[in-house]
């Protein structure tokens, strides 16, 4: 196996996005200059369909100036648009400080269950990092409804209960603090990898499982996690995934001072009854960096970071993603053609 130097991580290669895939001609769908507000990256957002109009939630944040992370402001933002392509944003961005979630959240997965809306997302920074679930009926007023246990980030809860249970994935946070792969050396763990865990109420937790490794996967080295909330399909349930490469010849590659991840979206496919069963997952990316927005002039070039797929009338799917950790953007594709791209392994 062709490994870097250093460490027992695969050395991975360049890949291409399947050909049913398309990336929209509006990309990027939601960025800095579409913003009633100061901003300069709106990225990681995730979709709901609510009342018949697309409900997007993002994170936005601002610096000093490009190229220097100091004196960042940071909040999640609200856009509503009518079909999915056009969006426009709230005049103001979210104030949020409910419990241990205050305005430096990130990553929102936004979830319908029974009623109402849970939102997962990240809480802290590389030193510390907690994951917490709000609860909402109007996306005006949040309650904090869950907090992790320390070092536990992406969690997406499914969006029904499956037989007696509710199910959440996530990913433990293995990593020694402040070890960010700057030397080959510097990375001593396992890679990450995704869990799968239950719960007869929403609160208490249990039966955790690993679900999916990064070995699963052409495309990343170092870790994977899951995307936007599982969708039910006659298939099974369509999990997407982001998995990271890293290789420490990238150099800056964007305006942080060091970025030597790559970032590709996958998918799987669970089974309806026991999603803690993998039926099948796709070894390729579905998406990986190719289009300008993508891999330059961000923050952290070569990233696709899946956060949503809203399912269309006419068999087709909506994929939102964040590129270079600066954009949202959109991709689409026929849902039969990924379920096959799943089950060709």
């Amino acid at each position: 196996m062709n490994t870097i130097p250093g460490t027992t991580l695969p050395k991975v290669g360049d890949f291409r996005s399947p050909p049913f895939i398309r990336r929209s001609e509006l990309n990027p769908i939601l960025s800095a200059k579409h913003m009633p507000y100061p901003s300069h990256l709106v990225f990681n957002s995730s979709v709901v369909v609510r009342g018949g109009r697309y409900l997007m939630m993002f994170r936005n944040e601002v610096y000093e100036r490009e190229g220097v992370p100091k004196g960042k402001i940071a909040h999640l933002g609200i856009a509503e648009s009518d079909d999915g392509l056009h969006w426009t944003p709230w005049p103001q961005p979210l104030d949020l400080n409910v419990g241990i979630v205050d305005n430096n959240a990130y990553d929102p997965r936004v979830v319908p269950l029974e009623g109402k809306y849970y939102i997962s997302l990240c809480q802290g920074n590389r030193f510390s990092c907690q994951a917490a679930i709000l609860v909402t009926e109007d996306f005006r007023r949040f309650d904090l409804f869950d907090v992790a246990p320390p070092c536990s980030r992406n969690i997406v809860l499914f969006p029904e209960k499956i037989g007696n249970y509710y199910y959440r994935l996530e990913r433990p946070f293995w990593q020694p603090v402040d070890s960010h792969l700057h030397k080959a050396n510097e990375w001593i763990s396992n890679p990450y990898s995704i869990w799968i865990a239950r719960s007869p109420d929403l609160k208490h937790w249990g039966d955790y499982k690993p679900l999916l490794e990064c070995s699963d996967f052409d495309f990343a080295n170092i870790k994977i996690g899951p995307g936007g909330h599982p969708l039910r399909t006659a298939a099974g349930w369509l999990v997407l995934v982001h998995g990271v490469d890293w290789d420490p010849t990238r150099g800056k590659n964007g305006w942080q001072d060091a970025w030597r991840n790559r970032y590709h979206a996958g998918a799987a496919l669970l089974d309806l009854d026991d999603p803690s069963k993998v039926i099948a997952h796709a070894r390729k990316p579905l998406l990986t960096p190719e289009a300008p927005y993508e891999r330059t002039g961000g923050w952290r070039n070569d990233v696709i970071f899946p956060m949503a797929t809203i399912p269309q009338p006419d068999g087709s799917l909506y994929i939102y993603y964040g590129a270079a950790d600066t954009h949202t953007c959109l991709a689409t594709c026929k849902l039969d053609d990924l379920i096959e791209f799943c089950r060709r392994g």
